[in-house]
């Protein structure tokens, strides 16, 4: 919860800087609805990655920024991957999914075979 605060502080205090006095104002300009902008300015409701993005575009700022704080979060491509996984029908992101577990597992061994590990 501390990191929605933190986020929607952020969306509160850049929407203001661009001279949008109310969430409403910026919803209305834009075409979002005023319940998620001010959802997210509160706290109330998470800040999907999807509407960080939006909103950071009219915003003018990344939406790394907006959603972490800054520019380089290593967690950023995360957060997008996963975004990404929820579009997908579940078979095709289980299949992804596994893959990854896969992946993981031989990257494990390959570290357990090298010259370092021994």
């Amino acid at each position: 919860m501390k990191d929605e605060k933190a986020r929607g502080e952020r969306l509160r205090a850049i929407r203001k800087k661009a001279g949008y006095s109310s969430a409403e104002k910026f919803a209305e300009t834009h075409g979002f609805s005023a319940a998620t902008v001010r959802s997210a300015e509160n706290g109330n409701r998470p800040l999907t990655v999807r509407n960080a993005k939006i909103f950071a575009t009219q915003l003018g700022v990344t939406w790394q920024w907006l959603y972490f704080g800054d520019d380089k979060h290593p967690e950023a491509e995360y957060a997008e991957a996963v975004e990404y996984l929820k579009t997908l029908h579940p078979r095709r992101r289980a299949a992804i999914l596994q893959m990854l577990r896969t992946e993981a597992e031989l990257a494990q061994e390959d570290q357990q075979h090298t010259p370092e590990s021994r």
